[in-house]
């Protein structure tokens, strides 16, 4: 679940998150003062590419009591220096309708950076990057009527920090807060034939009770036919620590096959590139760091299979559309269910 809640005025989180957020500022603060005093670089706003992107999703389950669908919107904003680095904002928020007229709402607030080094002992590019991601979870429902039991650190009954304040003393709202930090070091060659990179991402989920996420994704691309083709690899291991345990394991591993074709410029349909993903084993509560997108979803993803295409429509826009079918798995309930989801999103820069 890429995820979101119902108005600004429902984001109580940021005043609790402040050491947090001048923490992730005052690196992005260091990065930005970096990429500005590089020798090569001046400090003119021409040599700044702004770019942004509006996404929407829409997610359906079947097979299951929990959930009935997920409606997600966003807004994502970055800044390119030059060939020295970027600086990216965005605001996600994700709408879950569950069964009892219950339903979940995220903020989810983004900030990143990458900083890129150019070393002369080395046959292409290193980037730094450093990302965070800040919110909540909201889950609302009647005290009479609460949705079925949701494992795991997210919203679920009596798993929130429950507010008091309402003025419906029989509507319950429970809060989960989220913090996740994310790095990486990554080397992709001048001739744009072989990449990879090294991430790791720290999360935690502050509710009832708290659930730090540790997670390591070793990624190796390959690229091929004048790099018009381009096979990614990357594994997911990822470790939960839990005060409360609510999974029969805590240590999960997942591969993930990404294969993209490069169509020419020239192409008469406008279409930029096809791809098809693969996900095989088990994760939850992953980072991904392609798309920029935290599966806050308590339940265990066993697969995913997705395809997706690009169209740039002219030199400043491009459209990108995504279908996607993930198997979960309810670890309190021990059932699998279906997820069907169709992600679109329309980029631009100026």
């Amino acid at each position: 679940m890429m995820n979101f809640p119902k108005t600004i005025s429902s984001i109580k989180y940021l005043p609790a998150r402040r050491a947090s957020l001048l923490n992730s500022l005052f690196y992005l603060l260091l990065l930005t003062t970096s990429i500005i005093n590089d020798k090569n670089c001046y400090a003119d706003e021409e040599l700044w590419q702004f770019n942004h992107t509006l996404q929407s999703y829409l997610q359906t389950y079947q097979d299951t009591s929990d959930r009935k669908n997920a409606i997600n919107t966003g807004y994502f904003i970055s800044a390119d220096y030059l060939d020295s680095g970027n600086l990216g904002f965005a605001y996600y928020y994700t709408l879950v309708n569950l069964s009892n007229n219950a339903e979940v709402t995220e903020n989810l607030f983004y900030l990143g950076g990458q900083y890129h080094i150019y070393p002369d002992s080395l046959p292409g590019k290193l980037s730094l990057r450093f990302d965070t991601y800040f919110g909540d979870d909201v889950l609302e429902y009647n005290i009479a009527t609460p949705p079925p039991t949701i494992p795991g650190p997210g919203p679920g009954p009596g798993h929130g920090k429950i507010n008091t304040k309402l003025a419906n003393p029989d509507i319950i709202q429970e809060t989960t807060d989220i913090n996740i930090y994310y790095s990486q070091l990554s080397f992709i060659n001048y001739k744009k034939t072989f990449y990879t990179d090294v991430g790791y991402a720290y999360s935690e989920y502050d509710s009832s009770a708290k659930t730090e996420v540790n997670q390591l994704t070793p990624t190796i691309s390959f690229g091929w036919n004048n790099s018009y083709d381009w096979l990614q690899l990357r594994v997911y291991f990822i470790e939960l620590k839990q005060n409360i345990s609510t999974y029969n394991d805590d240590s999960f591993n997942s591969l993930e096959a990404k294969y993209t074709h490069w169509l020419a410029d020239d192409s008469a349909s406008k279409l930029e590139f096809v791809r098809f993903t693969l996900l095989s084993g088990e994760r939850v509560l992953a980072v991904d760091p392609d798309a920029n997108a935290v599966y806050s979803i308590t339940d265990i993803q066993k697969t995913s299979i997705s395809t997706s295409v690009q169209w740039k429509l002219s030199q400043k826009t491009k459209a990108l559309a995504l279908i996607q079918y993930d198997q979960f798995q309810n670890a309190t309930l021990s059932n699998d269910y279906d997820g069907y989801l169709f992600y679109i999103n329309i980029q631009f820069k100026n």
